[in-house]
């Protein structure tokens, strides 16, 4: 049978028919799918909302909660791969960490106590529902003291305290009556009275020391002109005399001390400021054509006024020896040998008269003439060692005529 042929204008008919199909069947898909993404974000939106409401309000015994029915669903499909929904535990199996570590272990001496009884306080309060019953907590409190107090305490702790209720506020206060001082804001008081800051004392160094005085005898409960007062009486007379002029003070206590903060950081300030400049004016380097002598002894006055004299106990002791005072007799009248700059520092360094050498001799008390610079200027070797008595030929210059004293800037110093 021979083939009929196929007419062109029905095959594009059939091909543009199959496209239209497959164009409605993708339309359904899409319809579909978008269906079916919206239905599960629904799902998705009820679990959550019923897991926040399970955790804003816990029951005893948590129900599975029931999703409502949604629009074209007749059961709520289960929750999609990659989404895990985990139901809160109920609040009796949730675990929490203490907050407050555990206060250390008293070891009875009395100073530490108030400390020691504030933390275990503190502890009790915090935590006391994680430590357990008020047996556990009683039983805690024993096991934070030392060995010492353990077993002072021990009669106590086996009675159980009072009637036996083994009541943690019952050991604390039985804690307390052995070791705390009943006297202790008497005593604080009585510091305050007394207590007063050192003339070169800082007010940030001065002002702990008041401030735990103040807490000790109960000031924290005063009116603050009180505590004004007794923080005022207990100033030096510095820093008094510069609160005069101040008119506006706060009234508060508070600002009252930070005003009183400000006004020491200034006067260290200052007293930063005028020491360096004390010390530039005391190394200010000399000119050229200063001679040696001179600028050491203008060296030697400035410490001998710098240093304080010794007192007298200090100074009987190390009287000149009948050696040195024969040696000033001998001394008296003749004139110093120069030396170079060498020695002059070296003698400086070891501080010995810049005009004899000796240990016990100064330059002004010195009884050798100021020795006379030679021309053309010699240059004598200085021996390093030295005996503590040197020789007096060691000392003068034998060729100088010692019945000629010419008068010199040393000899008006020495004057």
């Amino acid at each position: 049978m021979d083939d009929v042929p196929m007419d062109p204008q029905d095959g594009s008919q059939n091909l543009a028919q199959m496209m239209a199909l497959m164009m409605s069947r993708m339309d359904d898909m899409r319809a579909e799918q978008a269906s079916e993404r919206e239905a599960m974000r629904m799902q998705i939106r009820v679990l959550q909302e019923n897991v926040a409401s399970l955790q804003a309000t816990p029951v005893a015994t948590p129900q599975t909660p029931t999703s409502p029915a949604l629009p074209g669903v007749t059961a709520v499909p289960p929750a999609p791969p990659g989404v895990t929904v985990t139901p809160p535990s109920p609040p009796a199996q949730t675990k929490k960490k203490m907050i407050l570590p555990d206060p250390p272990r008293f070891d009875g001496n009395r100073k530490k106590y108030r400390n020691w009884r504030l933390e275990m306080e503190g502890k009790l309060r915090t935590d006391g529902c994680f430590l357990g019953s008020p047996t556990d907590q009683f039983t805690y409190i024993y096991s934070r003291l030392g060995d010492s107090p353990q077993s002072m305490a021990a009669a106590f702790y086996e009675s159980g305290g009072p009637g036996g209720t083994r009541n943690p506020t019952s050991f604390l206060q039985y804690l307390t009556t052995t070791y705390e001082d009943p006297n202790v804001a008497q005593h604080a008081l009585n510091n305050l009275d007394d207590m007063t800051q050192g003339k070169t004392e800082s007010f940030a160094a001065f002002y702990p020391r008041f401030e735990r005085q103040l807490a000790d005898a109960g000031g924290a409960t005063w009116d603050d002109a009180i505590q004004i007062n007794y923080l005022r009486k207990a100033l030096n007379e510095e820093m008094k005399d510069l609160l005069i002029p101040m008119l506006h003070l706060p009234k508060d206590y508070p600002g009252f001390t930070r005003e009183l903060h400000s006004l020491g950081a200034n006067i260290e300030a200052r007293r930063a400021t005028q020491k360096r400049a004390y010390r530039k004016a005391a190394f200010r380097p000399q000119g050229r054509n200063a001679s040696p002598d001179r600028r050491v002894a203008k060296h030697q006055n400035h410490e001998r006024a710098a240093t304080p004299p010794p007192d007298t106990m200090d100074w009987e002791p190390t009287k000149i020896s009948k050696a040195v005072q024969r040696q000033n007799k001998d001394l008296a009248g003749k004139r110093a040998k120069w030396v170079d700059e060498k020695e002059t520092a070296l003698r400086i360094k070891e501080k010995r008269c810049l005009r004899c050498g000796r240990d016990s001799c100064w330059i002004s008390e010195c009884p050798l003439l100021p020795p006379r610079r030679p021309n053309p200027p010699a240059r004598a070797h200085v021996k390093k060692s030295r005996p503590k008595l040197p020789e007096v030929e060691d000392l003068v210059d034998t060729e100088d005529d010692s019945s000629v004293q010419t008068e010199t800037d040393d000899e008006k110093l020495k004057e």
